[in-house]
């Protein structure tokens, strides 16, 4: 029994539940929240509270009056030892999923089994795996080479050990992580465990998919970090060894950039009759010690070129240059325009001492796309904007090679809240029926995920022009101005760069930008960093947005390397 009074009850920001109209029933849902510590059960008005601490990031504090009418339950958690549990686990995948199919769970999206979360949230799930070097025998490398073991994607936080040896602690879904294990190349041949512990108490500052544990078109959680909804958890990416060998170096990106040589077209251009293209490799390397080599750029559609390059030891790039004529390449078309054809890209670097040469292939292909937002069907317009920053405010549209497009799309949001659901084919066939439906055009929302390989491919292949927010969408996701972040932006960039299906990055999603608020930051350090790593490409700072005042061209919207500053005030384009 309750004392009679007037209190304030920190309650789940869903726990009032009426039509409860028994004690054993306010009793059950209790026990079925994991953040409920208790609940309070009014029998005349068939009511029942479900209290949380304040700590729990779920609370709302009502008022109620409580009388000797209410009843207290506080649920019997289980106490002794913590839960030991093993079952096996798939990678790329997701705890959920592994749940589900070694039958501990049910489906978590069937009913309400996602809010019985306590199993996968209130515990800290290690995975681990067995890595015999003799198994491994030449992938091992040449004697002397580096090993790096590398996690393409971790997501929620993570402490990654060897031979329970702390390596680091992963700490942001989208950012790949490596680390040096050369030392497994070392000595007799043996086997080492490796252990990936995720542990609910470690912060990652929302870097994970804002939809995680719900969005209006997804189920919400009781489950949260830092005020964020949170659900799915695991090694979501691949794993793998990389050998470096010795004398050498690795390229940890290949980065082409195309950049149309002729003056703004508003006419469609003609095949073999244009201006042509500059292309702009930047190659990101890391090398143990000081060297010196070559670096060459091979290419589908002329002679190859070569670079003389003196690297220091750590991180560094440098660029390669080619030219693409218009007798060479045929230009690449949205959906319904014109054909895709695409063009291999080859770098490598081989060291002057003999070393061994690395080598990385991307495809590419060659578009001008421009984001006009001023009148450029008025030739006096085109040649007043020419060398002036800021945007217009006539409208927005997207011109390719010279021709106005009509943008026919959608938004693509996952494919399932579960990343173990996930598959390179369904992607491949979600653009693909988008292509048959005579879409030109996908959106990759911001509370999403930066997607897989697969997506991107397809809509290279099929036409499928791309406007691409960074993974913001406020709410527990905004960002914050740390060096996680910025490798994240850099680390999406790089990866996604040579895509000609991107037409446009954008800051984040439903996150208007206004300098000197909080969402300053999206130009200030967002787009800025988006902006120094492509310049091949329309930058916007969120959506919806009142552009930029300077910054990017004001005929294109690609990045000028001055600051990206948006307007005082003016009217939104979504």
């Amino acid at each position: 029994r309750v004392q009679p009074s007037l209190v304030s009850a920190v309650v789940l920001a869903s726990g009032r539940v009426e039509g409860v109209r028994t004690r054993e029933a306010c009793c059950e849902r209790c026990w079925a929240e994991a953040l409920c510590v208790s609940s309070l059960h009014d029998a005349g008005a068939a009511l029942c509270l479900l209290q949380t601490s304040p700590e729990s990031g779920a609370a709302t504090v009502l008022a109620a009056e409580v009388d000797e009418a209410w009843t207290r339950c506080e649920p019997k958690r289980a106490d002794g030892p913590p839960l030991s549990l093993q079952i096996d686990a798939s990678v790329p995948g997701d705890l959920l999923t592994d749940l589900q199919r070694a039958g501990v769970i049910g489906d978590p999206l069937r009913e309400k089994n996602w809010l019985n979360s306590s199993l996968w949230s209130h515990h800290t799930w290690t995975y681990t795996a067995s890595i015999s070097t003799a198994q491994l025998g030449s992938r091992l490398g040449r004697p002397g080479s580096r090993l790096l073991l590398v996690f393409d994607g971790i997501k929620m936080g993570a402490t990654v050990e060897l031979d329970a040896a702390r390596l680091g602690v992963a700490a942001d879904q989208f950012l790949r992580y490596s680390f040096d294990v050369s030392d497994l190349a070392v000595g007799a041949p043996r086997t080492h465990t490796l252990a990936v512990s995720f542990d609910p108490a470690i912060h990652v500052d929302g870097r994970f998919a804002a939809c995680t544990g719900g969005w209006d078109w997804a189920p919400y959680s009781h489950s949260y970090l830092d005020g964020a909804h949170t659900m799915s958890k695991g090694i979501w990416k691949s794993v793998y060894l990389a050998a470096v060998p010795p004398s050498s170096a690795a390229i940890l990106h290949a980065v082409p950039q195309i950049f149309y040589r002729g003056d703004y077209p508003t006419a469609r251009l003609e095949e073999g009759g244009h201006a042509g293209f500059r292309v702009a490799v930047v190659v990101h390397f890391e090398a143990a010690t000081p060297l010196r080599g070559t670096l060459r750029l091979a290419t589908e559609w002329g002679p190859p070129c070569a670079l003389p390059l003196s690297l220091p030891a750590g991180a560094s790039n440098a660029t390669i240059e080619a030219a693409a004529r218009a007798s060479e390449v045929r230009l690449w078309w949205p959906n319904g325009l014109g054909g895709q054809p695409l063009y291999r890209v080859s770098v490598t670097f081989r060291p002057d001492d003999g070393g061994s040469p690395v080598t990385v292939n991307r495809t590419v292909g060659f578009r001008y796309v421009a984001l006009v937002t001023g009148n450029d069907t008025d030739p006096s317009f085109v040649a007043r904007a020419s060398g002036r920053e800021g945007s217009g405010s006539h409208g927005m549209l997207l011109r390719v090679n010279g021709v106005a497009l009509f943008a026919r799309g959608a938004n693509v949001i996952p494919t399932d809240e579960l990343e173990g659901r996930w598959s390179a084919a369904a992607h491949a066939e979600m653009v693909s029926s988008a292509a048959a439906a005579r879409f030109n055009m996908l959106r990759v929302w911001g509370g999403g995920a930066f997607l897989p390989d697969a997506f991107y491919d397809a809509c290279d292949a099929r036409g499928l022009l791309v406007y691409h927010d960074m993974q913001y969408a406020q709410s527990g996701h905004s960002p914050k101005a740390t060096a996680t972040q910025e490798a994240e932006l850099r680390h999406a960039v790089r990866r996604l760069a040579s895509h000609p299906s991107i037409a446009v990055w954008d800051g984040c999603n439903e996150c208007q930008v206004v300098m000197g608020t909080p969402t300053g930051v999206y130009a200030t350090f967002v787009m800025t960093v988006v902006a120094s790593e492509d310049a091949s490409r329309a930058v916007w700072p969120s959506c919806p947005a009142a552009g930029w005042s300077s910054g990017v061209r004001l005929l294109d919207a690609l990045p000028t390397g001055r600051p990206l500053v948006t307007p005082k005030s003016r009217s939104r384009i979504e």
